[in-house]
């Protein structure tokens, strides 16, 4: 059981780490989240490279996410891990601007008793986002690194059982 958790929060961090490399891409270094509504739905435009398919297989098992374009201030996305042609693990990601701010929104299956879990960016500089939710258990940090146009590492952090516990996950778009 430890080990499906183990995986789910991966994966849940991995969404997060995908929506913010992908979110990189143009020449954005050294800006900061804005409050204006222009500037926050501009920066979700420039999410939109995420659209597509994108993949990682590991120890785990075969990780599948997709993100689709929802309207102007909205992304979504649909991730599974399956393993011997089992989904162990399933959610569904919504990115959006809304409240001055924009959120990367996770709801996964069995977790959280079915409550999305909202996590705001704080920072976009240099093709690295960082979206922060201090009061969820793990993770308390989805950070998403664009490596490349095809590639990016995501990564989720937070303490756990009193622990810094780190996880990072590649990913490549799938043509």
């Amino acid at each position: 059981m430890k080990k499906h958790m183990r995986i789910i929060s991966g994966i849940i961090v991995l969404d997060f780490i995908i929506l913010f490399v992908f979110s990189s891409c143009g020449n954005n270094s050294d800006k900061e989240v804005s409050n204006n509504s222009n500037s926050a739905i501009n920066k979700i435009n420039h999410l939109e490279w995420l659209i597509g398919k994108w993949e990682n297989s590991n120890e785990y098992g075969y990780f599948i996410e997709t993100w689709q374009k929802m309207n102007d201030s909205a992304l979504f996305a649909t991730s599974f891990i399956i393993k011997d042609n089992d989904t162990i693990f399933a959610e569904e990601v919504k990115l959006e601007y809304k409240s001055e701010s924009i959120y990367y929104i996770v709801n996964t299956l069995n977790q959280n008793q079915g409550k999305a879990v909202p996590f705001k960016l704080i920072s976009w500089n240099d093709g690295i986002f960082i979206f922060e939710n201090k009061d969820h258990d793990f993770p308390q940090q989805i950070i998403y690194h664009q490596i490349g146009q095809d590639s990016i590492l995501a990564k989720i952090e937070g303490t756990e059982n009193g622990k810094l516990r780190v996880e990072e996950f590649p990913m490549v778009r799938k043509r």
